[in-house]
């Protein structure tokens, strides 16, 4: 289950939703682009976490780093030109990317990803 920087953050920050992405985190081998990875990190620090204290929640819930590579980043522009009316951001559209790229269904808190018709799963927890 590829992990959407919104799903982590609304388990990080006991949202809406945290219950549905804490069942997910128990059934799937979680994977994150390092861009969601840096988005989290950014959220996070400017609610008060210390890097540190991310990092480590994200090695107890053995997240692996998807690897991101060229092939990716164009895959990912051509997904952002599609999407971008919806409201995804280049950063949501690295992570539609690779979930696509690696047929992989993702997990978010964004509502507006449940409309979008990419030819994978996408699971909305809110």
């Amino acid at each position: 289950m590829l992990l959407d920087s919104s799903a982590l953050l609304a388990f990080c920050l006991d949202e809406v939703g945290s219950d549905a992405v804490a069942r997910a985190l128990e059934e799937a081998i979680p994977l994150m682009t390092a861009t969601n990875v840096a988005e989290c990190v950014s959220k996070l620090v400017q609610r008060g976490w210390h890097p540190d204290e991310v990092e480590a929640l994200l090695r107890e819930l053995d997240v692996t780093v998807i690897t991101e590579d060229l092939a990716l980043g164009v895959l990912a522009g051509e997904v952002h030109a599609r999407t971008r009316a919806h409201g995804v951001s280049i950063g949501d559209a690295r992570c539609l990317a690779a979930a696509l790229r690696d047929q992989v269904p993702v997990l978010t808190a964004d509502r507006a990803w449940g409309a979008l018709d990419l030819g994978i799963a996408v699971e909305v927890v809110r």
